[in-house]
């Protein structure tokens, strides 16, 4: 950890397997006590950078779901698993259209010393990996969305000051215009959201709500600014040589990331529902209406 935290290592979440990144108690990973070290057995994939991390921390089952004393998440925990250990192996090597590498990871029987279970400890894996992937990371990755919608607006402005068309720049064009406008509305929302996601959670307030929303509003907003971005371009917009059709790569790769479409809009839409959110006021969606803090 301390060569980490110098950026002397890089570190990865071992998390999802080809049964499911949400559907945890689906994962097929074990991790069995013998003595005073854990053994750990099973796959891992769509591990981001996993083939360069030095350590990773892997989620494993340590008891059965449907047993009372390990029911339900409680039969997870996580664990720290360094490269060079016997019986890790990156077993594959997959790149993405965005041009990232994903990486499909085996344990087998790897022991690990007691001292590398992540704390809160047995049967607790999931609030280490929430933090890290989840809570954190969604942050990020919205962050990075942002970054790409930003990238979109000031390509898009640009392009259209040069390219001219019937002899004047295209911006002149009501529909060029339009989409430009689109973007800006969806850079400034995306920018909202995501600051007021982070903002809560440096102040360690409950954030889930106001992170989910920031996640699935970006994710969007991002897809939109790409594809306006190629259709302001026209036919370059296709070319490796302008940003736009990077972006509307990129893009795809983080809808998964930190949670999918689905599981921000359940998160939200149960929220709303419930009345338990400060947007819509404590009484519930009848009285209180959507509102902008």
């Amino acid at each position: 950890m301390p060569r980490f935290l110098k950026g002397e290592a890089q570190a990865a979440p071992f998390i999802n397997e080809a049964q499911g990144g949400s559907d945890v108690l689906n994962f097929t990973t074990t991790a069995r006590k013998e003595g005073d070290h854990w053994v750990i057995n099973g796959r891992k994939c769509f591990i981001g950078a996993g083939h360069k991390a030095d350590f990773g921390m892997v989620l494993a089952k340590t008891g059965d779901p449907m047993d009372p004393a390990t029911r339900g998440i409680r039969s997870l925990s996580a664990f720290i698993v360094e490269k060079d250990m016997p019986g890790y192996k990156v077993e594959r090597v997959e790149e993405s259209m965005a041009g990232r590498d994903t990486a499909s990871l085996r344990f087998d029987n790897v022991r690990v010393p007691e001292s590398y279970l992540v704390p809160p400890g047995v049967g607790r894996g999931l609030t280490p990996v929430f933090m890290a992937v989840w809570d954190v990371g969604r942050m990020g990755i919205c962050g990075c969305l942002t970054g790409c919608i930003l990238g979109c607006c000031r390509a898009s402005v640009k392009f259209a000051k040069e390219r001219a068309l019937f002899g004047k720049p295209i911006y002149n064009l009501q529909a060029i215009r339009h989409r430009i406008a689109e973007m800006y509305v969806d850079l400034a929302a995306a920018r909202s959201l995501t600051y007021r996601g982070a903002w809560l959670r440096d102040k360690g307030l409950s954030s889930r709500l106001e992170q989910s929303a920031a996640k699935y509003f970006t994710t969007q907003a991002a897809l939109r600014a790409s594809l306006h971005a190629i259709h302001i371009h026209g036919g370059s917009g296709n070319m490796v040589e302008y940003m736009p059709q990077a972006y509307y790569r990129f893009v795809p790769l983080l809808i998964a990331g930190g949670g999918t479409d689905e599981i921000m809009k359940d998160t939200v839409g149960e929220a709303a529902v419930s009345g338990a959110n400060p947007v819509m006021g404590a009484r519930g969606a009848e009285e209180s209406g959507f509102y902008i803090m």
